[in-house]
């Protein structure tokens, strides 16, 4: 996390830009019946039923500071496809001295995708070109890419249908003009010192939950469980401390066992 973190803290620069990749399935849906258009004082109408015409991918690639997209719409999210998305990449950066690319583990993204595409010599040379950064397991979303793939999703999709691939690459063509010609950028705001003080929080939660009983940890807890980007990891802790402090001869934990009702207020800068 704190390597992922520390690129995002890089400042903007042409010699060393900082991408987010990841991918999005798209299902391609026709409409089985022409819908009704809009008319004055009616919505436009459209039938329910719809007719399933496939899958599609979409690879989508930011640099957050810059506001630069990059989106390409492909069949499949496979080891070629993923290649020649970071081909084009590399292609509009040719100048930087690196590429800084921060992705998820999925099996594709390694450098044999690039070598088994390209080749030995052209593919290794195309994955020096980047300095990989990976989001942890189950962190996916440290990824930028996520937020991009949101506005993908709003901006572009919203809620109609498409039935096939080459609408879908002429309507992805259109919003990704769109979204460089005004330069969205994206504000990050989760830095190396929010993530310690949350981190620090936790450990207060996880000590508070797992010293009092079930009832009162659902009763004061149950929020933090649901909502906090560390949910499992806060669950897990839990489970682990009950042994601990069951099984404790600790002075200073039978006290917080005698006076549970006084140890929730330590959740109280908990960000939900």
């Amino acid at each position: 996390m704190e390597d992922v973190l520390k690129t995002y803290e890089k400042p903007l620069s042409e010699n060393e830009p900082v991408i987010c990749v990841d991918e999005k399935p798209v299902v391609l849906h026709e409409d089985t019946r022409p819908p009704i258009p809009m008319q004055p004082g009616q919505v436009a109408r459209r039938d329910y039923e719809y007719k399933r015409c496939g899958t599609a991918n979409v690879f989508c690639g930011i640099e957050p500071k810059a506001g630069v997209h990059f989106t390409r719409v492909t069949s499949t999210r496979s080891s070629p496809e993923f290649a020649d998305f970071l081909l084009s990449i590399a292609e509009h950066y040719s100048a930087a001295h690196t590429i800084h690319l921060v992705m998820d583990n999925l099996s594709t993204h390694t450098r044999k995708a690039l070598v088994g595409h390209f080749g030995k010599e052209d593919g290794g040379w195309l994955w020096e070109r980047f300095t990989v950064h990976y989001t942890p397991k189950h962190g996916s979303w440290l990824n930028q890419a996520e937020i991009e793939i949101g506005l993908f999703s709003r901006q572009c999709l919203g809620k109609r249908r498409i039935g096939d691939i080459a609408t879908l690459r002429r309507q992805a063509k259109a919003w990704n003009r769109r979204v460089n010609r005004d330069q969205i950028t994206i504000k990050w705001k989760f830095h190396k010192k929010a993530r310690t003080s949350e981190i620090e929080l936790l450990i207060h939660a996880v000590i508070v939950l797992a010293s009092v009983s079930k009832e009162d940890r659902l009763a004061w807890g149950q929020k933090l469980i649901e909502t906090s980007r560390y949910a499992s990891c806060l669950d897990q802790s839990c489970h682990q401390w009950d042994k601990y402090y069951n099984s404790s001869d600790d002075p200073v934990l039978d006290e917080r066992r005698r006076y549970p009702s006084e140890q929730p207020h330590l959740l109280n800068g908990f960000r939900l």
